[in-house]
């Protein structure tokens, strides 16, 4: 810590009084009852301070470092300076921002309708959000998710009031933990990615009372592979005394998922929720870029039906075959994604410019929701299509009101 002054004019200024500052040395002294080189030396080691701290400050290390301070300095070609001793990373943040649980935030509840009791439940289902960011130069930033889709997917959870919603996977991007090429413009995101992600959960928390499954994608499993990557020792620390909590470095607890009532089902490729006995749900793991995804869950599972994500294509097909017990039907459905379609998703097909923003392509892939009427062992299914932030739903058209600047 740096010593007390024993400076004769600090020591009066530290009462609470002052002086005009314009005044002549002489004057200052006469004034306060001190000599006037007892001023002169005061204002030369005050002016050292500041010439100290200025520099300190264009060098981005925070006046709070400092440990000590020696005599002042008169150099007559730069002026008068002093010198200091400092911690190097004392008193400052890290350099790189930690990442830490989401931002809580309280939404005002939506009106929801009433659930009366009806043979047929509900389950909405959709995916591929996944929230995250770019930041340019400027401060400025360029989300993945479209806001829009989302406002009207969290609509129609409002009119449905379901039993249950389930976001099948890729919840969240997670461009830095990728594997893949780093853009400059993905630095210092996944914060602001978990806050909207923790908002996300919040308004659909308020938009039903009725369960909220999150089931985990591959960009969800990039945070679990980037810290045994990079932080082994960390992977799967818990609060001590909480040995039932979510690890701290885990999706769920930086969502803080439990505040929201939302179930997490993690360990993908392996994730999955049972809509009823005939209906799963998973993030998935196939790609048939040319032709029917679907089609080949069908022909893997040809005995029960299944609700997938990750190709970010609107699909419903079905299959109808036999055993010994008689008629199977099942069923491939595909909800789409609520992330853009514009090029500014991370993507094989998308690139980006000199000044780091993404060049626009329209991806083969479409936005949506399905809406799932079930029974224990029977199910029908509502896709329902989203585009530009708009669709028809049970006659009614349904139009988002955020405003997107991109």
């Amino acid at each position: 810590m740096a010593k007390a002054s024993t400076c004769s004019v600090c020591i009066w200024l530290s009462t609470g009084q002052t002086f005009d500052p314009e005044l002549p040395n002489t004057a200052i002294g006469k004034f306060i009852g001190v000599s006037e080189t007892s001023v002169r030396r005061h204002r030369l080691h005050t002016k050292a301070i500041q010439a100290v701290d200025d520099l300190l400050t264009n060098l981005d290390i925070p006046v709070s470092a400092i440990t000590s301070r020696g005599a002042s300095i008169r150099d007559p070609e730069t002026g008068s300076w002093g010198k200091v001793t400092w911690t190097p990373g004392a008193g400052s943040d890290p350099a790189w921002p930690v990442i830490q649980a989401a931002a809580p935030v309280v939404i005002k509840p939506l009106t929801r309708t009433p659930r009366s009791p009806r043979k047929w439940d509900t389950s909405i289902l959709f995916g591929d959000t996944q929230f995250g960011y770019r930041r340019f130069d400027d401060g400025s930033t360029d989300p993945f998710h479209d806001d829009r889709a989302i406002d009207v997917a969290t609509q129609i959870v409002q009119i449905e009031n379901p039993e249950q919603v389930v976001v099948i996977g890729d919840i969240v991007d997670m461009a830095e933990q990728g594997r893949f090429a780093q853009e400059a413009t993905f630095a210092n995101t996944t914060q602001m990615a978990l806050n909207r992600t923790h908002e996300f959960g919040a308004q659909l928390r308020c938009a039903t009372d009725g369960k909220i499954k999150f089931i985990e994608g591959n960009h969800d499993k990039r945070l679990q592979n980037f810290v045994e990557a990079n932080a082994k020792a960390a992977f799967g620390l818990k609060r001590a005394g909480m040995p039932e909590e979510w690890p701290v470095m885990s999706l769920p607890n930086l969502l803080r998922l439990d505040d929201l009532g939302i179930e997490y089902f993690d360990a993908y490729p392996t994730a999955h929720v049972w809509i009823n006995n005939k209906l799963r749900a998973e993030h998935g793991t196939k790609v048939n870029s040319s032709g029917s995804t679907g089609q080949k869950y069908l022909s893997e599972t040809p005995h029960i039906s299944r609700a997938f994500g990750h190709t970010h294509r609107l699909e419903a097909i079905s299959r109808t075959t036999w055993d010994r017990m008689g008629k199977i039907r099942s069923m491939a459905i595909n909800p789409g994604c609520l992330c853009r379609v514009d090029g500014a998703v991370p993507s094989v097909h998308g690139s980006i410019g000199a000044n780091g923003k993404p060049a626009t392509v329209y991806e083969d892939w479409q936005q949506g929701v399905a809406v799932v009427r079930y029974t224990d062992d029977d199910f029908f299914v509502d896709l329902v299509q989203i585009d530009d932030g708009r669709t028809v739903y049970q006659g009614q058209e349904i139009t988002s009101s955020v405003e997107v600047n991109w």
